[in-house]
C-alpha cells in the first residue's frame, strides 16, 4: 500500500461520515458481549468456588476456548445464528469468559485467611462471607478481569466485518480488499482509541476500588479528575450513538438486501445493482458487502439473508453445484447456462439471470522483471515450478476448480505455496515474496506493463461469466426487480470492468462513486 496524501483526504471525506455508525456498532457489540459474559462467567465461577477440581476444569475449558482461532469460531457459529451481529457477539462472549472466570476465582481464593476466619468466628455462613468479605476484598481483581475482557473484545470485534456484523472492522476489511491504506487507518485508529479509552476508564474504576479496599475515600485525585471526566463523557457519547445505529440498521419490510464478496470487483458490482434498484424502483436497499468467501455468501443467500448478488458461472458449476469439470485435455469455452439456471431453481429456489457481459476467469501472473517471465505457458512452467513460490487467495486453494485441478493437470510442485487474502496478492509479487500469483482476468493492474500473464494452455480454468442471482421469494415480493436485472445483461464487457476496477484499486475511488459514474454515463 502506497501513501497518497490526496487520496487520503478523498477517502476521509467520502468514508469519514460513516465512522460514528461503525464506532457505535463496534461499541454495541463489545458492551453487549462483556455484559453477558460477566453474568455467565461470574455465575459459573461462584457456583464452583468450593469445588477445586470442577473449578480447575472450568478454567481449563475457558482457556481452551481462547485457543480457537477467531475466524474459525465465527464460521462455526454461522449455522446457529446466521450472518450479522449475533454470531459476532456470541464469539466475543466466549472469548471474554476466561478473564472473568479466572479473576473471579482468584478474587475469592486470595482473600486473606484471617478475614475469613474472623467472619466465621462472628457466626457468618459461607454465603455471607462470600458477599461481605471475599468479593469486596477481591473487587479490584474482579474489575481487572472485566477490564481485560473489554480490551480483548474491542480487538476481536474487528473480525465481525467478515460476517456482516459491521463495526470498525468494515473499514479494515474494505481497505485490505481495495488496497486502500486510509480505509485501514479509519478502522484501526478508532478501534485502538476505543480500546485505550475503555481500558483507561476501567483502570480508573479499578484504582478507586483498590483505594476503597485499602480504607481510603473512594474518589479520584484532583489530577486525574479531568481524565476521568473525559473518559466518562466519551463513553457516554459513544453509548448514545448505539440507539441511532440500531434504528438505522432496522430494515424496511420491502428492503432488498444486496450482497457481495470481499474484493473490489464484487463491491463495484454490488453497488451497480444497489444503485440501479434505488434509482429505477425506489426500493430501499441494504448493502451486505464484504463476505469472506463464496460459501459464506451463498449460505446467507440460501438462508434468505441476502436477496441478490453476482456469482460467476465457473464458481457456480464447480464450487456450489459441484458439477464435474471438463475431462483432461478438453477445452471448455462456454458454460451450460441452462443447466445452472435449472439447478439453481430446483435446489435454491433462485433465479439465475443472464450474464452481465464479461468473463473474469482466474489467470496465473508474474512480474515482467522476474525469472518467471520467461515462461509463456503453464506447461512450460510446470517442470521448473519447484524453483518458485506462488501466492493465491485462500478460497482458490481448496476449490475444485482452483489449485487442486491446476496441480493435477500440470503437475506443479512449487517451492512455496502461500495462501493470502486477495488484497495481498499483488503486494506479495511486488515485494518478491513469491514469483507467481493467481489473479483475476479483469484485475486493473493487468492493463499495464508491470505484470505478465502465463497462458493456461490446457484450459484448466473454466469461464467465469458474471451473472446476477435472485431469490424467487424476492422476485415475487418486488416484481419489477427481475426485469431490471435482466436489463443489465451485456452492459459490462471485460475492458469496462477492468477500468471500473482500476478506478477503485489504483485511483482509490470509493466503489459507490465508481458505480454512480458508470450509471451517469449509461443511464
Amino acid at each position: 500500500m502506497e501513501w497518497d496524501a490526496a487520496q487520503f483526504w478523498q477517502t476521509v471525506r467520502t468514508d469519514g461520515p460513516d465512522i460514528w455508525l461503525r464506532l457505535s456498532q463496534h461499541l454495541g457489540m463489545t458492551l453487549a458481549a462483556v455484559l453477558v459474559a460477566s453474568v455467565i462467567g461470574f455465575t459459573l465461577a461462584l457456583s464452583v468456588r468450593d469445588k477445586p477440581r470442577i473449578s480447575m476444569l472450568l478454567l481449563n475449558f475457558c482457556n481452551t476456548l481462547q485457543t480457537v482461532p477467531s475466524l474459525a469460531l465465527l464460521a462455526l457459529l454461522l449455522p446457529l445464528f446466521g450472518i450479522g451481529a449475533k454470531p459476532a457477539i456470541a464469539a466475543l462472549i466466549i472469548y471474554a469468559l476466561q478473564p472473568i472466570v479466572r479473576n473471579t476465582l482468584m478474587a475469592i481464593r486470595e482473600c486473606p485467611g484471617e478475614l475469613v476466619d474472623a467472619g466465621y468466628s462472628m457466626g457468618l455462613n459461607s454465603s455471607q462471607i462470600l458477599w461481605n468479605i471475599q468479593l469486596p476484598q477481591g473487587l479490584p481483581l474482579l474489575i481487572a478481569g472485566l477490564r481485560t475482557a473489554t480490551v480483548w473484545s474491542v480487538g476481536t470485534a474487528t473480525l465481525g466485518a467478515f460476517i456482516m456484523a459491521g463495526g470498525l472492522g468494515e473499514f479494515i476489511n474494505r481497505g485490505i480488499a481495495m488496497n486502500n491504506y486510509t480505509l485501514v487507518l479509519l478502522g484501526a485508529v478508532p478501534a485502538a482509541a476505543l480500546a485505550i479509552g475503555l481500558d483507561s476508564l476501567l483502570g480508573i474504576v479499578e484504582g478507586m476500588a483498590q483505594r476503597w479496599k485499602n480504607g481510603f475515600p473512594m474518589t479520584t485525585s484532583s489530577s486525574r479528575a479531568p481524565a476521568t471526566a473525559v473518559a466518562v463523557a466519551g463513553v457516554a457519547v459513544l453509548a448514545l450513538t448505539v440507539v441511532p445505529a440500531v434504528l438505522a440498521a432496522t430494515g424496511n419490510q420491502r428492503m432488498v438486501r444486496v450482497g457481495c464478496k470481499n474484493f473490489s470487483e464484487q463491491r463495484v458490482l454490488g453497488e451497480l445493482i444497489a444503485q440501479r434498484i434505488e434509482a429505477k424502483l425506489g426500493v430501499p436497499v441494504k448493502r451486505e458487502f464484504g463476505f469472506g468467501s463464496t460459501q459464506l455468501l451463498h449460505s446467507a443467500f440460501v438462508r434468505g439473508e441476502i436477496d441478490v448478488y453476482v456469482e460467476y458461472t465457473g464458481t457456480a458449476e464447480q464450487t456450489i453445484l459441484k458439477l464435474p469439470p471438463a475431462p483432461p485435455g478438453e477445452t471448455k469455452t462456454v458454460n451450460d447456462q441452462d443447466l445452472i439456471r435449472k439447478l439453481y431453481a430446483e435446489r435454491f429456489a433462485a433465479l439465475w439471470l443472464k450474464p452481465l457481459g464479461f468473463n473474469n476467469s482466474y489467470t496465473m501472473i508474474c512480474r515482467r522483471d522476474s525469472a518467471g517471465s520467461k515462461f509463456r505457458t503453464l506447461s512450460d512452467l510446470a517442470p521448473e515450478s519447484r524453483r518458485f513460490g506462488v501466492a493465491m487467495n485462500s478460497e482458490f486453494v481448496g476449490r475444485a476448480d482452483g489449485y487442486p485441478s491446476l496441480k493435477q493437470r500440470y503437475g506443479f510442485d512449487f517451492r512455496n505455496e502461500s495462501s493470502v487474502d486477495i488484497g495481498f496478492i499483488y503486494p506479495a509479487l511486488d515485494e518478491k515474496q513469491v514469483e507467481f500469483a493467481v489473479a483475476f482476468y479483469t484485475d486493473a493492474r493487468l492493463s499495464g506493463s508491470k505484470y505478465a500473464v502465463v497462458e493456461d494452455d490446457k484450459h484448466v480454468f473454466p469461464r467465469y461469466d458474471a451473472c446476477p442471482v435472485l431469490r424467487k421469494e424476492t422476485a415475487a415480493r418486488v416484481p419489477e426487480l427481475e426485469s431490471l436485472l435482466l436489463g443489465m445483461a451485456g452492459t459490462i464487457d471485460a475492458p469496462t470492468m477492468r477500468e471500473l476496477n482500476k478506478n477503485v484499486e489504483l485511483d482509490r475511488k470509493n466503489p459507490r462513486d465508481v458505480a454512480a459514474g458508470f450509471w451517469a454515463a449509461h443511464p
